[in-house]
């Protein structure tokens, strides 16, 4: 399963953050069968064992299209059985928007 995020280009000034609510835990220490794999800017990081409390956050500030995923990856081969995790995802758009004239 894979959830990918896309800032738009319009939107220069983006921040997605993403929380794992507890319980979050994918089985193993090693995170070589089961694992969460997030990719952002062409490095991977996985996440795996108790990850419950963890913040990623996800800024760009330059104005390009970019993409970052989360992907669920899970084998048989361990025989093991994953928790699973609960995400909340928000994404704000922080480009400075002046202020309506004032009329006094």
């Amino acid at each position: 399963m894979t959830l990918t995020v896309r800032f738009p280009e319009k939107q220069s000034l983006y921040i997605a953050t993403m929380i794992f609510n507890g319980p979050a835990r994918i089985a193993g220490d090693t995170c070589e069968y089961d694992y969460l794999l997030y990719t952002s800017r062409g490095k991977e990081l996985r996440y795996c064992s108790d990850f419950s409390n963890t913040t990623i956050i996800e800024p760009e500030f330059n104005g390009s299209s970019r993409n970052f995923t989360l992907q669920f990856v899970s084998s048989a081969a361990d025989n093991a059985t994953d928790i699973g995790f609960n995400m909340t995802l928000s994404a704000f758009d922080v480009s400075i928007k002046p202020f309506p004239d004032a009329k006094y």
